[in-house]
């Protein structure tokens, strides 16, 4: 079977990455996709889930605004640990957008929000949304197409998880000499924020903090060597496009399988 892998273009694409967090996307998802427009999309990363129950959920619930790419879901099917690098890397390469902003599965938008990023993605210039006490809306960072790719999107080569959004957000802003900073707007605040950092590796905030310690040297070292461009970027993987089997490899090329 022929499987056409060409993606809507939209104006803008919240990009979100899971691993075994559906229980708070079957709380955000329904509202988020209410809130933004027809040309406007949001993409799911489920970044091999030990059960594919939430992608079922996503198919079936969501039938028509996949129909009409408002919505694209892909599972990876590889055998993998966690990186939150490598699966929001992976959640920004599958939109065709001008501007991209990452969004947390536990966070809401709201139209306004919505309204505020499309503002933002005619200026061409990165952004930062966050609450004052960050509560766990840190990572909502928003970047044009253009420039994600020029710096090579989030380190892969960090720790799963620390440090990665503060990364992408300096060398964004150091390749456009500044970024947007922008008002948390009428949105309810995250609802996981209160839950431990690393609690799918059951560990404390003392061990997350090691984390982000050493991918925070990881960054200094590597910006001293090499600047802020990564040239590496990007991990192949198997999985489903909207349920179809598919690969994508390194230069974002979909393969069905």
């Amino acid at each position: 079977m022929k499987i056409d892998f060409i993606m809507q273009n939209s104006r803008l694409a919240f990009c979100t990455a899971i691993k075994d967090r559906y229980n708070s996307l079957v709380i955000t998802l329904p509202e988020n996709i209410a809130k933004i427009p027809q040309d406007c999309c949001i993409c799911v990363v489920d970044y091999a889930s030990k059960s594919d129950a939430g992608e079922r959920w996503i198919l079936n619930t969501f039938a028509e605004e996949i129909r009409l790419g408002k919505l694209i879901v892909f599972r990876v099917t590889n055998e993998i640990d966690w990186s939150s690098p490598k699966a929001k890397n992976l959640a920004h390469r599958l939109v065709h957008s001008d501007y991209m902003v990452n969004l947390d599965c536990d966070n809401f938008i709201s139209r306004l929000d919505v309204k505020v990023f499309l503002n933002i993605a005619v200026k061409k210039i990165p952004s930062h949304q966050c609450s004052s006490q960050f509560l766990g809306s840190y990572g909502r960072i928003g970047i044009p197409s253009d420039t994600f790719y020029a710096i090579g999107g989030y380190d892969e080569g960090m720790l799963p998880m620390g440090y990665q959004d503060v990364d992408l957000l300096t060398r964004a802003s150091s390749y456009h000499g500044g970024h947007a900073r922008l008002s948390w707007n009428d949105s309810p605040p995250p609802i996981d924020h209160d839950k431990p950092k690393l609690f799918a590796y059951a560990r404390d905030d003392k061990f997350f903090e090691e984390i982000n310690t050493l991918n925070m040297k990881r960054a200094m070292l590597r910006k001293e060597m090499s600047g802020i461009v990564i040239k590496d970027s990007f991990s192949s993987f198997r999985g489903r496009l909207n349920g179809r089997q598919c690969n994508i490899d390194g230069f974002g090329k979909l393969t069905p399988m």
